[in-house]
């Protein structure tokens, strides 16, 4: 070890057998004898003393042993070596209650007179500290984990002979019952490490706790490949408050998964290769400090959630209730690849948060057994301070009822996103048929795709019902395809009204397919001050009442129409409306 003088005259070379003399100390982990270097355990084993569990170490009388002295624990589990250390080691000996790396003589249990320090190279183990790991829920491995946990907070680094690298404490591959949250402690800044979340389980088995709490305020906290599970009520995975945590390559089975922010401010927050299973409840909910807020980036906020996997009920079974990822009163969150499957409620659900990007998701709001549900496979909400929401590709897919659903004040983008599978449930209000509903909101679709099913009644539904809120949308470079009915409709609520409408660079194909005759593909209603309809291409074999229709000051150019019957083509027309390079 680092700075240890080790006093040997002569070591056991293991290949020949012979005694051999050290010719020098490598400062470290070896030495070097006339036949070559050693490393200490060969150099060691020479003079071991061998006992078998941790009680027949404390048991040896300390008269006559030497400073450096080597001993070795046999028994599974505890098993490894040690090393006397003279003198008081009193403050050692009491970081150290569970024995897991110091341990003081039955002679002198203060350790004032020396004390046994197991020889470390790496990650703590909490196996060293009484942890069994046998999936037998009868024991209970939350005290030996917290010990060892806080035994590596309170040295953090060389301790007597125990050199802790980085900080870190390894769960063997096992399944740990535990009784109470294990913590990491604020000011602390781990690693806690399994062997993959197949092989390495800690299961909680009492209701209403977290399984884990990482509260570090200390940049450098990280959890890697472990599998948190309960099959409790109440308990949440991984509870996170604080700055500089990830977690990466575990997996989440409990009713509630990952949740960020509840317990104090979080930020720069890594989340990767992480799965959610069974999180009846949501997978991640993402929050800030004293929601509801008043400013913006008052919160948590910087959060990266990546290449996780979220599947919160079986089909057929599914608990009307659960979200998949729920951010509320946050900034600064970005979610990229990351499948969201078969949730009661909202696949993503956004309240009051800023600079929200959602990368390449694949949200589906329902699944086929469930088509009679009500919600929305993304749903975001302005909220007191605002939301802003940017949805860069990706898909949105079987929600019974909108896909996307808008509203108050928020203010979303969608770039190249696929629309599919949505609006199934047949007995919903014809403003919830659609692949997207917004209302009093800012929505812009750009270069997305939209594909129809026989339930729809628009593909995108635009509401206003606040005057006092600039509702706009924006559609251009996009494409749908099979809409049955409409492909927009605009309309007022009460004394509100949608204001701005533009149209432009879309593709319209097989429109009207279900043949309605009274129907107006694109309807931008009877309350616009505001709209713009220019260069679409429009196929349709069956006519329409009208192909385009609204009122208030509106613009329609270079629209080009394939597939009507002479004279099908329909633009209500009042005097403000202006027409430009229409064919067909």
């Amino acid at each position: 070890m680092p700075n240890a003088i080790w006093r040997l005259n002569a070591v056991e070379d293991k290949d020949s057998g012979r005694r051999v003399a050290i010719d020098d100390i490598i400062d470290g982990s070896s030495v070097v004898t006339s036949t070559g270097e050693k490393t200490l355990v060969e150099a060691l084993d020479s003079r071991v003393i061998y006992v078998e569990t941790v009680d027949d170490l404390k048991a040896l009388p300390i008269s006559g042993i030497v400073e450096n002295q080597a001993a070795r624990v046999t028994t599974t589990g505890r098993a490894g070596p040690f090393a006397w250390k003279s003198g008081d080691m009193s403050a050692s000996v009491g970081t150290d209650p569970n024995e897991g790396v110091c341990v003081a003589p039955e002679e002198d249990s203060t350790g004032a007179s020396g004390a046994w320090f197991r020889r470390v190279e790496g990650a703590v183990n909490v196996k060293w500290f009484g942890a069994e790991g046998r999936n037998n829920s009868a024991v209970d491995d939350y005290g030996p984990i917290q010990a060892a946990i806080n035994y590596v907070c309170a040295t953090g680094a060389p301790n007597g002979y125990a050199n802790v690298v980085g900080g870190s404490v390894f769960i063997p591959a096992g399944t740990y019952w535990t009784n109470d949250t294990i913590e990491i402690p604020p000011e602390c800044g781990i690693t806690l490490k399994g062997e993959g979340w197949g092989n390495t389980v800690i299961r909680l088995n009492v209701d209403g706790k977290n399984v884990l709490n990482a509260y570090g305020k200390t940049p450098g906290t990280s959890i890697e490949g472990i599998l948190f599970a309960s099959s409790k009520t109440g308990v949440s995975g991984i509870n996170i408050a604080g700055n500089g945590i990830s977690v990466r390559n575990c997996w989440m089975s409990t009713q509630r998964g990952i949740q960020i922010g509840v317990d104090g401010l979080a930020t720069d927050i890594i989340i990767a290769d992480c799965g959610f299973d069974q999180c009846l409840d949501y997978a991640f909910y993402i929050t800030g400090d004293g929601y509801p807020r008043t400013i913006a980036w008052q919160g948590s906020h910087t959060i990266l959630i990546t290449n996780c996997w979220t599947f919160t009920g079986l089909a057929g079974t599914l608990t009307l209730g659960g979200y998949g990822t729920y951010i509320k009163g946050v900034d600064g969150v970005t979610i990229s690849s990351m499948p969201h499957q078969y949730h009661g409620y909202n696949a993503v659900r956004i309240e009051d948060a800023l600079d929200i990007e959602l990368i390449g998701l694949n949200l589906i709001g329902s699944n086929d057994e469930r088509q009679d549900a009500s919600y929305n496979a993304l749903r975001v909400y302005g909220g007191t301070v605002g939301t802003s929401v940017i949805v860069n590709g990706g898909a949105i897919r079987k929600s019974p009822r909108a896909g996307l659903d808008v509203y108050t004040g928020a203010r979303v983008t969608c770039l190249g996103t696929v629309f599919e599978g949505n609006a199934t449930n047949t007995t919903a209000a014809d403003e919830w048929r659609c692949d997207v509903r917004a209302r009093d909101c800012n929505l812009t679709l750009s270069c997305c795709r939209f594909v129809s099913g026989d339930n729809h009644y628009a593909n995108i539904m635009f509401t206003g019902s606040d005057d006092t809120v600039n509702s706009v949308l924006n559609v251009n470079s996009c494409s749908f395809d099979n809409a049955p009915r409409k492909v927009i409709r605009a309309y007022n609520v009460g004394s509100g009204s949608p204001k701005v409408a533009h149209f432009d660079n879309n593709i319209i194909t097989n429109a009207n397919r279900l043949g309605d005759a009274s129907t107006i593909i694109v309807d931008l209603g009877a309350h616009r001050s505001a709209a713009r309809v220019s260069n679409n291409t429009i196929e349709c074999d069956i006519n329409p009442t009208y192909w385009c229709a609204s009122s208030g000051s509106n613009c329609y150019t270079g629209i080009v129409y394939s597939n009507f019957a002479p004279g099908g083509i329909y633009l209500q027309s009042p005097s403000s409306h202006i027409y430009d390079n229409i064919s067909y």
